[in-house]
């Protein structure tokens, strides 16, 4: 989701290789056995990929209209590719302030040329319960207190 738009969806939903990041550089010492490990800064991020099947409902929400779901897929296309940060939200409550991370989107066919797997890969890039991050971001216009 961003601020005024969002793209949802409960199908075939996975989260791929989410992952843990602290970057280091290992480096190997002249006349000792073991390497130095250093890690500049404060990185302490997550990223991951995630793959789903998203298809558009009928205003009721009571159908799913898989005819026009090419049409919903290249909305949803240029929305990931906006360049503008998403917030990533699970049915599970986590949350994340992302941007892509990957030149590409994905498509693979689920056996019906108009059911469609997206999947993207994704970086965490702040922290979607705090007032600043989300006001950085573009999720709100005022920081409370300021």
């Amino acid at each position: 989701m961003e601020k005024e738009r969002f793209f949802s969806t409960i199908l075939e939903i996975e989260i791929n290789n989410q992952q843990q990041n602290r970057p280091v550089s290992v480096v190997p010492t002249m006349g000792k056995r073991f390497p130095y490990v250093i890690s500049n800064g404060l990185n302490n991020y997550k990223s991951g990929n995630i793959s789903a099947v998203f298809i558009e409902k009928d205003l009721n929400e009571q159908n799913w209209l898989i005819k026009q779901s090419w049409q919903y897929r290249e909305k949803l296309n240029g929305f990931l590719f906006n360049g503008r940060t998403k917030l990533i939200k699970y049915e599970d409550g986590r949350m994340y302030l992302a941007s892509l991370s990957s030149s590409q989107i994905q498509e693979s066919n689920l056996g019906n040329k108009l059911v469609v797997n997206t999947a993207f890969d994704w970086t965490e890039i702040g922290d979607g319960d705090i007032g600043k991050d989300l006001y950085v971001n573009g999720f709100i216009d005022v920081i409370e207190g300021s």
